[in-house]
Parts: C-alpha cells; sequence; structure tokens
C-alpha cells in the first residue's frame, strides 16, 4: 500500500464512529453529496474521524462536545480532483509549491512522472522529486520511467545523466510509485529490456502507461499488445474513440501547449461512449497558467460547457483515475471508509472551488490555502547544471551552404498551435555570401538545439528552420528540452540566438530573450535548469512580465512560447525535430539535410 493510504485511524475506531460508541472529529452538514459511484446528487452529511469518513447520512450520534462542525449548506461536495498523468517539473515549480498551487483548484492526487529531471540528474534526481512530494500538502503518486536515455535516444541526441534497466526495476519497489512511466512506440520497444521492464511492473501490479503519438490501426494494436494500458496523446476524437474500443484508458490532456480536450470530449458527447475508461491529464501545465487559467477544475468547467453531463465530468476527475491506478477502496469517491479528500463548490457547472479538505483537514477555506509555507532548500548538487565548454557566437548558428547566393530549397519544420506533433515541408530561402537566412517575413526562423550537459566538445549544435511562431524580431530560449533537455533557442538572426544561449549559460539554466544583441529579459531555472525554487506567486509575476515583453517586442503571439519550443527537440515525437545532432526524422529514426536543393 501506498504511504499516502496508510492513515492513523482505524478500521475499528471508523466502525464504533459510524454506531456513535466513538465521536468523530468533523462532521460536514447541509452539503449535496456528487456520489459519483451512483451518479446521484443526494443531501447528506458526512462525519469524519481522523483523515478518513466513518459515515454519510444522519450523522448526529456522532457529534461530540469536541467535534468541529463545518457548515456546507448551498455547496456541493466532491470527492478530490486527481490529474491522472503530468510532468510537475514543467510546471517550474518544485513539488511543494506546485501542491499549494493546485490545491487551490480542487486536485488533492496528482499521478506525477519525474522523467524530465531524470535526464538531468538521473535516479538521484527522480528521488529528489518524490521525496519533495511527500512533504506535500496533497497526494503524489510516481511513476517511474522506462525511457532509458541509451535507448530513448537513439543516437540522435545527446543526454545528460545516465541509469539503467536495474535501477528501474529498484525503483518499482517504492511505495509511492503506483505506475511504469509512459513509453513511446519506436525501436526500442521491441527490445528485450523494455519487455523486462514492463513485465516487472506487471508482476508488481503497477500500471504501464503510453504515450502514443499518432498511432493507429495495428502499431496501435501492437503498441497495446506490448503492455500499454493507457494514452494521454489523442488529439482528435477519431483517435479518442479506437483508443476507448481497445479497452485502454483514454487520458483527456489540456495542458499550456497541448489541448486536446476540444476534439476528444466529442468521443463522449457526439459518439456518446462509454466514459467509464476516461481521466483527465494536463500533460503539462505552467504555474502562469494553473493560476490564471486553474487546473483539472478547468478541464471539468470545459468538458461541461462542450456538452458534457456534469456527473460524467467529476466522475473523470476523480474515481475513474482512481480506479485506473488501482486506488478505488481508499480514495476517489465520498463513502464510508475512504479517505476524506473532499472538494466544496458552488456551482456544478462552473466549478468554483470553495473549501478544500485533504485527509480530513481543511487546506484551502475561502479559495486561500490553510497551510504555512516552509522554506524550500535544494541541495547544491540540484544547481548549476549547464555545461557550455566555451561562450557561443553568432558563427555558431549560421546554416551554411556551398553556393555563394542566390536560393536554397530547405527541409522545414512546420508546427501547429497546441500541438507538439510536426509535419516537413520545402521552402525556398534566400543564400547570402553562402549563409542560408531566415525570412520572418514568411514565418520562416531558426531553430537550434545545443547540447549543455558537458558530453560533447563543441558543443553540439543542432540548427535548422522552423514555421508556425510567427516571431518578428530577436530570439528566445530555454533549457527546457523534452526529453534530454538541452537548450533549445528559437530565433530571426544568430547574433540574438547567441546572446540567449550565453545568458541561460550565465543564469545556470532557465530561461532567456533577446532583441538586437541585447537581453530584454530572463529567468532562471536553478534547479536541473528545469525548475525555479521561487515561490508560485513571485515566478508567476516574472513569467508574466518577460511573456508580455516577449509579445510586444519580438512580435511572437503564441501562448507560452517558451514551452512551446521546448517540444521540437525531442527525436521521439513525429515527424521531424531538431536535437543538438542536427534536422532528424523521427519517424525513420535519422539525422537528415536541412538543405534540399541549392540550385534555384
Amino acid at each position: 500500500m501506498s504511504m499516502y493510504l496508510k492513515t492513523k485511524v482505524s478500521n475499528r475506531d471508523l466502525f464504533d464512529a459510524a454506531l456513535g460508541k466513538q465521536k468523530c472529529d468533523k462532521v460536514i452538514k447541509g452539503g449535496r453529496i456528487v456520489n459519483v459511484t451512483s451518479g446521484e446528487i443526494l443531501e447528506a452529511n458526512v462525519a469524519i474521524k481522523g483523515e478518513r469518513i466513518a459515515l454519510v447520512g444522519d450523522i448526529e450520534k456522532t457529534i461530540g462536545s469536541q467535534t468541529e462542525i463545518i457548515d456546507a449548506t448551498k455547496l456541493y461536495l466532491c470527492p478530490g480532483f486527481m490529474d491522472a498523468h503530468v510532468h510537475v517539473e514543467s510546471s517550474f515549480l518544485l513539488p511543494e509549491e506546485y501542491a499549494r498551487v493546485v490545491v487551490r483548484a480542487g486536485t488533492t492526487s496528482v499521478f506525477f512522472d519525474p522523467h524530465e529531471i531524470a535526464y538531468v540528474l538521473g535516479m538521484k534526481g527522480i528521488q529528489f522529486m518524490l521525496d519533495r512530494g511527500r512533504n506535500s500538502c496533497i497526494k503524489m503518486f510516481g511513476h517511474i520511467t522506462p525511457k532509458l536515455p541509451h535507448l530513448i535516444s537513439g543516437g540522435l541526441e545527446t543526454y545528460g545523466a545516465e541509469f539503467s534497466e536495474s535501477n528501474v526495476i529498484e525503483m518499482l519497489d517504492q511505495e509511492s510509485i503506483v505506475s511504469l512511466g509512459e513509453q513511446t512506440f519506436s525501436k526500442f520497444l521491441r527490445s528485450d529490456r523494455f519487455f523486462n521492464i514492463i513485465n516487472r511492473a506487471k508482476s508488481k501490479n503497477v500500471s504501464v502507461e503510453g504515450s502514443a503519438h499518432s498511432l493507429i490501426g495495428e502499431k496501435l494494436n501492437a503498441f497495446i499488445s506490448a503492455g500499454i494500458q493507457s494514452d494521454h496523446e489523442a488529439t482528435s476524437k477519431l483517435e479518442a474513440e479506437e483508443r476507448l474500443r481497445l479497452g485502454i484508458r483514454l487520458m483527456i490532456r489540456e495542458g499550456s501547449t497541448e489541448r486536446d480536450l476540444k476534439k476528444t470530449i466529442k468521443s463522449l458527447t457526439e459518439s456518446h461512449m462509454d466514459s467509464r475508461y476516461v481521466c483527465f491529464c494536463t500533460d503539462d501545465k505552467t504555474v502562469e497558467d494553473l493560476q490564471k487559467e486553474g487546473h483539472i477544475d478547468h478541464c471539468i468547467r470545459k468538458s461541461i460547457k462542450l456538452g458534457l453531463a456534469p456527473m460524467q465530468a467529476y466522475q473523470i476527475a476523480s474515481l475513474n483515475a482512481a480506479q485506473y491506478y488501482g486506488l478505488e477502496k481508499e480514495i476517489g469517491s465520498i463513502a464510508p471508509g475512504k479517505i476524506s479528500d473532499i472538494v466544496f463548490v458552488e456551482s456544478l457547472e462552473e466549478c468554483n472551488v470553495r473549501h478544500v479538505m485533504t485527509n480530513g483537514d481543511l487546506v484551502v477555506i475561502d479559495g486561500k490555502i490553510n497551510l504555512e509555507r516552509k522554506s524550500y532548500h535544494v541541495p547544491d548538487w540540484t544547481l548549476n547544471t549547464i555545461y557550455l565548454k566555451k561562450k557561443l557566437t553568432p558563427e555558431n548558428f549560421k546554416i551554411k551552404t556551398r553556393k555563394r547566393d542566390g536560393k536554397a530549397l530547405c527541409r522545414v519544420i512546420k508546427t501547429t498551435p497546441y500541438e507538439n506533433l510536426t509535419d516537413p515541408i520545402e521552402e525556398w530561402l534566400v543564400v547570402r555570401d553562402g549563409e542560408i537566412l531566415p525570412n520572418p517575413e514568411t514565418d520562416v526562423l531558426m531553430f537550434s538545439t545545443v547540447e549543455r550537459h558537458g558530453k560533447t566538445d563543441g558543443p553540439n549544435i543542432g540548427v535548422g528552420f522552423i514555421k508556425g511562431f510567427g516571431m518578428r524580431r530577436g530570439a528566445i530560449g530555454i533549457s527546457v528540452a523534452h526529453d534530454t533537455h538541452n537548450i533549445c533557442v528559437l530565433g530571426t538572426n544568430s547574433n540574438d540566438m547567441a546572446a540567449v544561449v550565453n545568458e541561460i549559460a550565465r543564469i545556470g539554466g532557465g530561461l532567456a530573450a533577446a532583441l538586437e544583441g541585447e537581453i530584454i529579459g530572463s529567468l532562471s531555472l536553478d534547479v536541473a535548469g528545469l525548475i525555479s525554487s521561487l515561490p508560485a506567486n513571485e515566478l508567476t509575476n516574472r513569467l508574466t512580465t518577460i511573456h508580455q515583453k516577449v509579445r510586444h517586442m519580438l512580435g511572437i503571439e503564441i501562448h507560452s512560447p517558451f514551452v512551446a519550443i521546448s517540444f521540437h527537440s525531442s527525436s521521439g515525437i513525429p515527424k521531424i525535430k531538431i536535437t543538438d545532432k542536427g534536422l532528424v526524422d523521427t519517424v525513420r529514426g535519422e539525422i537528415i539535410c536541412v538543405e534540399v536543393d541549392s540550385s534555384g
């Protein structure tokens, strides 16, 4: 049993409390219970002993002189919301601070995969995240990644830390681990090492996550046959329907850069499929968006506005995730014996959270967190993880050709807003003095990935062209690059790109923007170059300031541009990306040339 489910109150105490032989610590009176197991809205009271619910119904016998009475008149009582798949690092927050943000939105459990930090700091980094999660105000159940660095890179990109199959299998024994993390469909899926990890995970009765980018038909069937039990990458109604028909959990994703809910929810609202195998997830959301928009409560509101029945939305947000991870005996509903994770909302349709209870304690009252913030100490070994061996110059980012002047036909990455999938297109670009130039007027920009782990002498710098960001001037960059976390930089010219990368190295990792060779804004992500140790409000304010500058000074309108560029260096995401080794056809698994033809 996970450590989060071990409570001090005994079954005997709960039995006696329900019969009135012991008095309860708290009772909730006057609320309307959203009963996600029966599908009913019931007027009933709730009696709580310790961390658990003793009784739902007539609670008068459970009230003693020391019993706290909580008035829930005109409020709905909902089981705590759950994010079924998230990478906490992508919020830029430490786990404890992340929990303080999402609990205000009604989230009481998250199922998180700390594989982002793993590729920088290895198993030690994963343990760091799990340990911090244990100290948070919500339940943070962990996934352990099966994606071994030397296999996931496939020779197409350079990673930081190394860890082995035996390291992963050993981590499966930890109490806070409830799942084997997401795996992608690629040539290493067929390796004996991967299947050995899957078999060990299944023998320990933990879930096996999938990342089925664009998979349909026989490939999706093969992926599921390999042991995959869920997918969070469906981006259309048809993909959502196929996953449900094939019996795996459909995780409907609504994050900062991937917003799939509007399309995938149609599998329920238009095709009227059963929602039992559906969960909500964010995968992922920045601190800025979490504070402005919300978390799983946002998924509930949006799905209801798109036609989903409120009861279905609340079941998807709670019970369904608990059942998938085998935790429904402990959490996921408001019922006797369950841990008392309860969200008090004023309107089911608006999902406006008033109070939040976790483990029987009110941690949010009238929308404000009722917990003292502890100081966050981070160990020195998590800091200063950018190892560039030299200061970079504009020459490092120039794309050369044998032709002196004229035009060159080039392969360009075509992006789509709110998706991390890309397509290859071809564009004629101007050649001047042996250099192929970007064309901001037609939205063809330069994109580069710079190896930052100190593993290559150059360091390795992959450079190519990308379309779909609409930036008119300058450059932006970040030391987040899924999954190997090198430095990504997007720019209209090589001077500003060099300035951005050098600034990121100077601040020990983070994000930066430049215009005409000058840094117009930067923000340190001091922990592994991925996470800030700042409080959420301060971090949000700084991010908002930088985003405003980027929007007004560089002309880039896309939402969360720094996060958006971080997905375009991953050799594990279809169809074309730029790693530190160059332009990569991720479907065929090979490095290709930027230039197609220079005879124009």
